[in-house]
């Protein structure tokens, strides 16, 4: 959604991209699902289990006002691009951090899934079939919440121009 308000929105992608990219059915990597919810979007490819990609990263963050992350908890320090680090490079940064079930949830450390969250809170139930419940259509997670992430950021934003002082966004 960021990148629908203006920004210049750079994805960091893993080596073959993220699974969305391709759904099976497209010979040239695109999928409709993929491209509606990266539109506007530059990305590089950088496997951070590497010190240089670690590096590229931290050339790269000078240039962004907010860096938006939605691993499960404890991966980014594993990655070497935790909240300290990225600070040390500038100390401005506006962070948005949403990992699928929080923080402290007995299921944090898994990792979470527009259809598996819509069975897990109900909604495919309410949403109601015949006999089984029913995937809505539309991700409703995939689409709330980057949609909540990017009101907090641009709030987190204004903050730090009234006040100097760098925020950290957490959603899940």
């Amino acid at each position: 959604f960021l990148a629908d308000l203006g920004a210049e929105v750079i994805k960091v992608e893993e080596p073959g991209g993220e699974p969305g990219r391709a759904n099976g059915l497209q010979p040239d990597g695109f999928s409709a699902y993929f491209e509606a919810h990266n539109r506007g979007k530059k990305s590089i490819t950088l496997d951070l289990h590497y010190e240089e990609a670690r590096e590229a990263v931290r050339r790269l963050v000078p240039q962004f006002d907010v860096v938006v992350e939605n691993f499960r908890p404890g991966v980014v320090d594993r990655l070497g691009c935790d909240e300290a680090t990225l600070r040390g490079v500038r100390d401005d940064l506006v962070l948005v951090k949403s990992p699928g079930y929080g923080f402290s949830t007995e299921m944090a450390s898994h990792p979470a899934f527009d259809p598996l969250l819509q069975a897990l809170g109900g909604v495919m139930d309410a949403q109601g079939g015949d006999v089984d419940p029913v995937f809505l259509t539309v991700p409703l997670h995939d689409v709330a919440t980057p949609l909540i992430a990017a009101f907090g950021a641009v709030t987190a934003l204004y903050h730090r121009q009234r006040t100097g002082i760098a925020q950290t966004v957490w959603t899940s």
